[in-house]
């Protein structure tokens, strides 16, 4: 258990490290883009992010997984997976390319369709390099090369973040967004190939495929779902409302997916290998319960912060023009903070092969979820309240989700509650003490950053005072890092 724990913090580590850098990269490019192009641009890319997704979920949600999950995988199992994922990928595109005149006609009458038209086209070909990202992203997750991967993505997004600067710059508007949203998939594609030691075979076989697919289609199932639930919420704001709104909603509820949905990613990634590499129910409970504590510990106060100095960032740093997203950003922060409850149990299932339990789980969390937005979107109160009704939904689904834990792992619903209870309410203190900084009437710039720095002091310093054990392995771990030590073997009891 303890090479386990010690190989999944090391693995975690890189993965986070990875993802933090790339998204702290992305947050700051959209700050830069955001003030050099009008929401109107932000909305037409919004738009169309609602076909494209949908069709990268079907390449890359879930067939890569097939490749984890299996224990035994070899030459011909890859190449049997990577030929497949490019002919599909390539069939995804032609569809998308043909479809898009008819596609576009699902919103709002005031967008220009014959922009929308070529911008989908374009943007569909990331499509195909998404498919090749993903197959080989699992390669290096397989093999838990995670800093591999930190090196490979920070150069590819420095690339193409540069290009499209450059091209808002000089006034390209819409394509700027267009052409770095490409770049970032494309030389994250070849960094990725050229990295990896493995070459593509003239191999196929169904047999081979076959169980790899009977497993990746339930999860791919499960990932698109997932994506159309949160496009519907874009479909419902663009077809009633304007493409300002959407724009508004897109950019407030993706700052806090910048700062902590590829944390969450990468933390999930880490465990899914590690999880599929043990057998006994006890070495897994152990697992997950560090993984939700060490999640929580560190995803609940980003986000319960962020929520409370959203004023001061938006106003700081994209100006006025986009203070109407503010109420979207808190929302989406807080949707965000309540994700860690019960990810593990999730990540339980696909490491067993419990695809199909998976699948159905997340049928039902998506019902409650449509259920929530039809009575959000009939009441018209408006885009908060439809927003307001993801959160109320996922609340309900956080339940479903912790359901497999204590019916496989014998992980009771009271536990992993009270595992992360702590770092709930210190967030929540917090939270009040730092939006009351907001009310104090001295420049905007100096509140952001009073409210940053108190902010962390209060929940690091209570974490040490109350003697966080996730605060304690944290420290260790950092200053084993600075001492280029290796990490004690000896694991803590739960």
């Amino acid at each position: 258990m303890s090479n386990n724990g010690n190989k999944l913090a090391n693995s975690m580590f890189w993965s986070i490290t990875e993802r933090i850098a790339s998204q702290a990269m992305g947050l700051l490019v959209s700050i830069i883009l955001a003030r050099m192009i009008l929401p109107e641009a932000y909305g037409i890319i919004a738009a169309v992010n609602i076909f494209t997704s949908i069709a990268t979920t079907f390449v890359s949600g879930g067939f890569g997984n097939a490749l984890i999950q299996k224990k035994d995988a070899d030459d011909k199992d890859f190449s049997s997976m990577f030929i497949f994922n490019t002919f599909f990928s390539l069939l995804m595109y032609c569809l998308i390319y043909f479809s898009a005149p008819y596609l576009v006609q699902i919103l709002n009458k005031s967008y220009d369709y014959e922009l929308l038209i070529k911008v989908l086209r374009v943007l569909g070909i990331g499509i195909v390099f998404s498919s090749f990202n993903s197959f080989y992203r699992s390669l290096l997750t397989k093999q838990l090369l995670f800093k591999k991967l930190f090196i490979i993505t920070s150069i590819g997004y420095i690339i193409s973040a540069a290009i499209g600067i450059t091209m808002a710059y000089h006034g390209f508007g819409v394509w700027a967004l267009v052409s770095q949203n490409l770049l970032s998939y494309f030389t994250n594609t070849v960094f990725l190939s050229i990295s990896s030691k493995w070459r593509p075979k003239l191999y196929f076989s169904f047999s081979r495929l076959k169980p790899m697919l009977s497993y990746g289609y339930k999860l791919m199932i499960s990932g698109l779902l997932i994506t159309v639930y949160s496009d519907i919420t874009s479909i419902v704001i663009g077809n009633k409302y304007s493409n300002e709104d959407l724009a508004f909603y897109s950019k407030g509820s993706n700052f806090p997916k910048l700062l902590v949905l590829n944390i969450i990613t990468a933390i999930n990634t880490t465990l899914f290998p590690v999880m599929a590499t043990v057998d006994d129910t006890e070495s897994l409970k152990t697992l997950a319960r560090r993984f939700n504590r060490m999640s929580a510990f560190v995803i609940t106060p980003m986000m319960f912060g962020f929520a409370a100095v959203a004023p001061a960032f938006i106003k700081l740093l994209l100006t006025e023009k986009w203070m109407e997203s503010v109420i979207f950003l808190q929302v989406s922060c807080f949707n965000y903070a309540i994700q860690p409850l019960a990810m593990s149990s999730l990540q339980y299932l696909k490491a067993s092969g419990k695809a199909t339990e998976y699948l159905v789980l997340d049928i039902i969390r998506k019902a409650i979820a449509i259920i929530m937005i039809a009575i959000a979107t009939l009441s018209q109160k408006g885009v908060f309240f439809i927003a307001l009704s993801e959160l109320v939904a996922n609340f309900f689904a956080i339940f479903v989700n912790m359901y497999p834990g204590k019916k496989h792992l014998g992980y009771k619903i009271r536990e992993q509650i009270t595992d992360v209870l702590p770092h709930f309410l210190l967030s929540g203190v917090m939270f009040i003490i730092i939006s009351a900084i907001g009310k104090l009437s001295i420049p905007v710039a100096v509140i952001f950053i009073l409210q940053i720095a108190l902010g962390i002091i209060i929940y690091v310093g209570c974490a040490k005072l109350f003697r966080f054990k996730e605060y304690s392995e944290a420290v260790n771990y950092i200053s084993s890092l600075l001492k280029n030590k290796p990490l004690a073997r000896k694991e803590r009891n739960v």
